[in-house]
């Protein structure tokens, strides 16, 4: 089949159901929206398995990707499958450029693609998934939908009147929206365009009254509002609004003008407008803005044939594309992150790289305190600025929660202390923006001059808001994340002090295996997240035994065949309780295989050498010697010197041989009591 922009052959049909199709050329939205309409087909005819040959692909765009990503998703959801091959490294460099390598499955040839196909979609692979599709393909990829039929609709010079009916129309279809309402407010849209709607509801019933209203709030608001989390100061516009299911109010401003509003109604079944929604239906308002600026630059162009303005016309297309685009890759880079310190060394990389400064500094709010400290920086920023503290009652802080808008520190030096505004011109800083979320001030951004020594631009201020916007979403996704690590340790210290009342003899077992564990680890150069999987699954790693009967756990002497039997369930009674709680599976594997044996006559699966994970051996050798070192009650405690001997005679059979000579290195040279 063949596509404005790609061509697309079966090239071969396999008898279990597999078909095989070769691209070529470019990969752009057209093409994307035709890969998707071709799984579409293929899952009505039951192909649910799929071979992609990207050999002769030119090019893929960021927005094409965004189809793709949503389109190989649902076609997952149905139960397909979709593999990649033969990537050109033009292909690949935007691919790892937007991050999406995991996602997909990329083999190098059509043999591995096709075995891959016939083993199924990996289980991790779809719990992944599972956790990812709420945000990069429920959220991204259906504004990035909205967008680009937008800028399409733009892009061909479709009269204005058709290209606001589409994004309503897609904003409705996509969101599941039942009701939006177009209103022109300025003089120049009024003679065009009229009140435009899409969906069945009571936006239409506003008088024009009401509209005035609320046309005076929008400009007031300068951003979007929240019907819900309108104050006492405006209860005649929430009333207003409440009958209409009137829920946000989007204004669309164009050279600091407000040229309309565009009023959302309830989605679907209840669901509710989240902080992400805000930060894209921003977006999409300055491309509608855009959208009636470039009509009236045509309609004058048509009068007067001027080709500066048709300049000035495909300039401000190709830089609201440029917008889109960046602002499509770092909401991604910043959500691929949920570490707090990680999320704001991107968020500092992107900002000082897209805006042309070379300095910008964050500063966030401690709640124990009441004040907003320095959290990390970027460029050249003095000691003491990055030492400057601000009060939560400050002047300057109270300002930046009301303002709706950049700050410019010339214009704002009496909000600061002549000290801070002598800091703050040594250090050349131009602009402050704030980092909010639902109405909060969770911190903000000090951005340095640009180095071209030019003012920024209407379009990068546009930008520095929109990239704080998602700053605020990732911070509060941060500390949410913080919240459940807390909760979820919590829930490990209690199912160990469970484990511990049980047999008190054991009590600080798993304390001591993890404290030797993560030493073991770090000595050997663990990275961080393997590190990570170290921690949970040393303090987890005998938390089976909640499930062996109390008589086997608190036997004297030695074990019966079936009770030693019954002993060694342990292992996969807590790879089965973790399981359940989707915990990553390297911790789930030092559970099952912390008693393996290198020699194969470990439990539970006799795996042997390397086929036991490192994380595992680890655990093993400092299992053995805690146990070996405490006193049990069939036995007292080995001298630590003993215990180092049995550990050295098992290298080889029991015992890693590298790793053993480690443990010992760093037991021998310690001096810490660590029974």
């Amino acid at each position: 089949m063949a596509m404005k922009e790609l061509n697309i052959d079966l090239t071969r049909e396999l008898e279990d159901g597999i078909s095989i199709f070769a691209l070529k050329g470019t990969l752009g939205i057209e093409g994307a929206d035709g890969l998707s309409q071709l799984f579409n087909a293929c899952l009505k005819e039951g192909h649910t398995r799929l071979v992609l040959n990207f050999k002769e692909v030119d090019f893929i765009s960021s927005a094409a990707m965004g189809v793709l990503l949503s389109s190989v998703g649902d076609f997952r959801k149905k139960n397909g499958d979709i593999v990649l091959i033969n990537l050109p490294n033009r292909v690949k460099k935007v691919f790892k450029s937007l991050d999406v390598m995991d996602y997909f499955r990329i083999f190098n040839n059509e043999e591995d693609a096709v075995k891959a196909l016939r083993d199924g979609l990996p289980e991790e692979l779809v719990a992944e998934e599972e956790e990812e599709e709420l945000y990069m393909r429920e959220n991204i990829s259906i504004y990035l939908n909205v967008m680009t039929n937008i800028l399409q609709s733009i892009s061909d010079f479709k009269p204005l009147n058709e290209t606001i009916e589409l994004a309503l129309n897609t904003l409705k279809d996509q969101l599941s929206i039942e009701d939006l309402l177009f209103i022109p407010i300025s003089a120049y849209l009024k003679g065009i365009v009229e009140h435009i709607s899409a969906g069945e509801g009571y936006l239409s019933s506003l008088n024009t009254k009401e509209m005035e209203n609320i046309s005076k709030l929008s400009l007031l608001k300068k951003s979007i509002i929240e019907v819900s989390e309108l104050g006492e100061d405006y209860e005649n516009e929430y009333l207003c609004l409440l009958k209409v299911d009137c829920e946000i109010i989007i204004p669309i401003i164009s050279n600091r003008k407000l040229d309309a509003i565009l009023l959302l109604g309830r989605r679907e079944l209840g669901a509710e407008y989240k902080a992400n929604d805000i930060a894209m239906l921003d977006t999409i308002s300055r491309l509608i803005a855009l959208a009636i600026r470039l009509d009236s630059f045509k309609a004058e162009a048509d009068s007067t044939e001027t080709k500066e303005k048709l300049a000035e016309l495909n300039a401000e297309l190709e830089r609201r594309v440029q917008e889109l685009e960046t602002l499509y890759i770092a909401t991604r880079e910043l959500s691929s992150s949920i570490e707090l310190t990680e999320i704001l060394r991107k968020f500092l990389i992107i900002t000082v790289g897209q805006l042309g400064t070379d300095r910008a500094i964050i500063y966030l709010i401690k709640k124990d305190e009441g004040k907003f400290v320095y959290k990390n920086h970027r460029g050249d920023i003095s000691e003491e600025l990055r030492n400057m503290t601000f009060k939560e009652d400050s002047h300057f802080v109270k300002a930046l929660l009301k303002e709706t808008d950049l700050i410019k520190i010339e214009e704002a030096r009496s909000l600061f202390s002549p000290k801070q505004i002598e800091l703050l011109r040594r250090d050349k800083i131009d602009l402050i923006v704030g980092i909010k979320f639902k109405k909060k001030l969770l911190g903000f951004v000090f951005i340095g001059e640009k180095v071209t020594g030019k003012d920024y631009s209407e379009d990068e201020a546009n930008m520095i808001f929109s990239l704080s916007l998602q700053l605020g979403i990732n911070i509060s996704n941060s500390e949410l994340f913080d919240e459940l690590r807390e909760a979820f340790n919590g829930t490990i210290r209690a199912l160990i002090f469970s484990l511990e009342a049980r047999d008190p003899f054991t009590r600080g077992h798993s304390e001591n295996v993890t404290r030797l564990a993560l030493r073991l680890g770090e000595n050997i150069g663990l990275g961080k997240e393997a590190m990570k999987n170290l921690l949970i699954g040393s303090i987890l790693h005998d938390i089976g035994k909640i499930g062996v009967s109390e008589y086997v756990l608190k036997k004297m002497g030695s074990y019966t065949r079936e009770e030693e039997k019954e002993m060694q369930k342990h292992v996969t009674l807590g790879y089965n309780l973790l399981k359940k709680v989707k915990l990553p599976q390297k911790v789930l594997d030092i559970v099952r295989y912390h008693h393996e044996r290198v020699d194969g006559k470990g439990y539970p699966d006799g795996l042997k050498g390397d086929e036991i994970p490192i994380e595992a051996k680890i655990v093993s050798i400092c299992n053995s010697y805690s146990s070996m070192i405490s006193k049990r009650r069939h036995r007292d405690a080995l001298p630590k010197s003993k215990a180092l001997e049995v550990l050295i005679n098992e290298k080889g059979k029991q015992f890693d041989p590298e790793l053993v000579d480690k443990f010992v290195k760093m037991i021998s040279e310690d001096n810490e009591n660590i029974e």
